[in-house]
């Protein structure tokens, strides 16, 4: 046999030898198909077809047979051989035809093969692209039941709990189809729980039926494919076939059963992704949509709080206005200037004065409350010395503490800075709302600040970042509080024993605004009680000022309990009411040679000042106006002190009648009449009269703005007093 495969050797063509007279055939590889070497020996030569073994191309099979069809016509052919005798070939007719059916066996297996491999390529083309698994079930379907040529057939999907789901289906009525079936049951679930091919042969009539539009036929056979992939089912074809199905009919489901499979599994995921995406998209809108309204919601939220913020402050300045004139006139009664009224009608009015005290206590801490919830409360931080912030308290409340026969003392601890950066004015009205409280819970012993650095314990609860720390240190040897108490002393109108809130009274939110306060100011406050032996407050403020914030906003606040009681004198006695002994006697003519320019539009204040002005012995001259004070300012030389409200100021263009009278080389001095110390112009360095105006403070300032030489003391300049 010839070599085809050693080097260098090259195939020897098909030739024809006239001297030989022999023919060699070689014929070469036949698609896959493996053909037994065949060797024709004829006397004095040799013809020889070798079928070395390979495969033939489908397309030489053909020139082949032809061939060899041309050599069975020589039935009587002579091949001669030199020296000898002439030998026929009609004696090769038997092996030359079985060869001839090999050949012919041979072209159609490779036909088939061919046919099957094309197959396959379309139904890969039909299962491209991003298909749902029901469109890939329906393209399946229709492509294997053109390739058998059935008239009726259902394709199933798996689905979740052993279930088969019908997806597709051509051929059949609806009532002849079943929408589902679950592992194991019926041919369809039989099959997929084996995971192999069911074919059913010669099927009893109705059995199965294709309908048309003439009537209704039956298929005689059945093809149940399961596509399995990963160890699971991805789906059942179901085919009805008119002819019997052998087992070579199945080559095509089981050379295209993998893909199949893989198809439908890749199909239910990308399935998968695009409802998790669908899912997401609509999540997103549903949240878009929600945060949409959230932030409606939150805009009305702030809109409403502004409003009520600003109503808040709004009604507390127009409460404010009434009350401060109820509360002069109430003074102005009490005095009983001319001995007309009865011993119950002085109480009456003295009555009058404490409640009207009491409210404007409560309107205060509201309108406090609402800053700093809204963020609204500004600060003013400047270098400040903290001798001056503990002098201004302790002669606000030191009268306070002797009236309720206690001890009252400032100490300054050795280390105490001379200046600390912060805003006064918030400082002191921590330091009244501490000491106010430690007054009012004690009944005996004494009350004591401390100003100084703060503690070792308290220093190690401090932050480290800064710089340095001053601590005033509230301490009372009065009730005190258990643990209970402690955890919420701070918290909006809570109190521990519904007995304290009736015994001692109060606002409710003092604690809660100071805890609020130092915040904003960068500090802390500390708390150290024991039930029976007196508490300790610390405000812990940094040296050198925070980072302040004009609309710094801090958590909603919560409030103190020191509410309200059935003890009037006490809590008039807490903010420095005044009483008939102190009018009668202390300021009476205490303002005497003296002209005092009233400068006011509110006119029930004018009415209830200028009064007690009168009482005390000076000359009151009224402004309704800046330009009219101005003018009086002009005009009248004996005026010693204006008393201004800086609203005036703000409604007029031209210069302040104090700052022109200074101008002009007059001594006079002016004195700030403000509803509130947020009213404050920033920039003067004037003292500063609140709202409702207590006469002990009235006569100190306008004495200190305008002294004569019968006081005792040299002409100087007002000194700032914050009240």
């Amino acid at each position: 046999m010839v070599d085809r495969n050693k080097p260098g050797r090259r195939e020897p063509p098909r030739r024809t030898d006239s001297r030989v007279g022999s023919r060699l055939l070689t014929v070469p590889s036949i698609m896959g198909v493996v053909v037994a070497d065949v060797t024709m020996l004829v006397a004095g030569g040799v013809v020889l077809v070798v079928l070395a073994g390979g495969v033939v191309l489908a397309r030489q099979a053909t020139g082949l047979a032809a061939l060899l069809r041309e050599l069975l016509k020589e039935r009587s052919a002579t091949v001669p051989s030199a020296g000898k005798p002439a030998v026929t070939v009609s004696s090769t007719l038997p092996e030359l035809n079985g060869m001839m059916a090999k050949l012919d066996s041979a072209q159609r297996l490779n036909a088939r093969q061919f046919q099957l491999q094309r197959s396959q390529f379309e139904l890969f083309k039909r299962m491209r692209g991003d298909q749902d698994p029901r469109t890939l079930a329906a393209s399946i379907l229709e492509f294997v039941g053109d390739h058998y040529e059935a008239p009726v057939g259902a394709f199933y999907l798996a689905r979740p709990g052993q279930r088969l789901e019908l997806a597709a289906s051509f051929g059949a009525g609806e009532e002849d189809l079943r929408s589902e079936f679950r592992m194991g049951q019926g041919v369809v679930g039989r099959a997929a729980l084996r995971r192999r091919i069911l074919v059913l042969n010669d099927l009893e009539p109705g059995h199965l039926r294709m309908s048309t539009g003439l009537g209704a036929s039956a298929p005689r056979a059945v093809i149940v494919s399961p596509f399995h992939f990963a160890g699971q089912v991805k789906g059942v074809l179901e085919l009805g076939v008119s002819g019997k199905v052998d087992e070579k009919d199945l080559d095509f489901l089981k050379l295209s059963a993998e893909s199949v499979a893989m198809a439908l599994d890749s199909a239910r995921s990308r399935a998968r992704v695009h409802r998790l995406l669908e899912e997401t998209r609509r999540q997103a809108a549903v949240l878009s949509q929600q945060q949409k309204e959230l932030q409606a919601t939150n805009d009305q939220l702030a809109s409403s709080d502004q409003y009520k913020s600003e109503f808040l402050a709004n009604m507390s300045h127009e409460l404010r206005t009434p009350i401060n004139s109820m509360l002069i006139m109430s003074q102005v009664l009490a005095e009983n200037r001319d001995g007309r009224l009865a011993g119950s009608e002085i109480e009456a009015a003295e009555t009058i004065n404490q409640a009207g005290h009491e409210l404007l206590i409560i309107i205060n801490d509201i309108l406090d409350m609402s800053m700093v919830e809204s963020g609204k409360l500004e600060l003013n931080p400047e270098p400040v010395s903290p001798r001056v912030i503990a002098s201004g308290v302790e002669d606000l409340l030191r009268p306070v503490a002797l009236e309720r026969q206690l001890d009252f003392k400032v100490v300054h601890a050795a280390g105490m800075p001379d200046r600390i950066v912060t805003d006064q004015l918030r400082v002191s009205q921590i330091l009244k709302n501490l000491l106010g409280n430690a007054i009012k819970f004690t009944e005996s012993g004494s009350v004591t600040l401390t100003v100084g650095p703060p503690d070792a314990t308290i220093a190690a609860r401090l932050a480290s970042s800064v710089d340095g720390w001053l601590a005033f240190s509230v301490r009372d040897t009065g009730i005190g509080m258990d643990t209970e108490t402690r955890d919420r002393v701070f918290e909006v109108f809570q109190q521990g024993d519904g007995s304290i809130a009736r015994r001692y009274g109060g606002s409710g939110l003092g604690l809660s605004i100071s805890r609020s306060l130092a915040e904003l100011l960068g500090g802390s406050i500390q708390l150290v009680s024991e039930k029976g032996k007196g508490s300790t407050f610390t405000l812990c403020l940094p040296l050198s000022g925070a980072k302040f914030d004009p609309a710094a906003t801090v958590p909603p606040i919560a409030a103190t309990a020191t509410a309200t009681g059935d003890q009037p004198r006490n809590a008039a006695a807490a903010v420095g009411a005044v009483t008939t002994d102190e009018l009668a006697t202390q300021w009476r003519g205490a303002l005497t040679g003296r002209c005092i320019l009233l400068a006011d539009n509110d006119m029930r204040a004018v009415y209830a000042i200028s009064d007690l002005l009168d009482a005390m012995g000076a000359r009151v001259i009224i402004a309704r106006s800046a330009t009219e004070c101005t003018e009086q300012v002009r005009t009248v030389s004996e005026i010693d002190v204006v008393l201004l409200n800086p609203a005036l100021r703000e409604s007029d263009d031209g210069p302040c009648c104090v700052e022109e009278a200074r101008a002009g080389g007059r001594g006079l001095n002016g004195v700030l009449l403000c509803r509130d110390p947020q009213d404050i112009p920033y920039g003067y360095e004037w003292p500063v009269l609140t709202k409702p105006v207590r006469p002990s403070r009235l006569a100190e300032v306008c004495r200190a703005a305008a002294p004569l030489e019968t006081d005792g003391r040299k002409s100087a300049s007002a000194e700032k007093l914050t009240v």
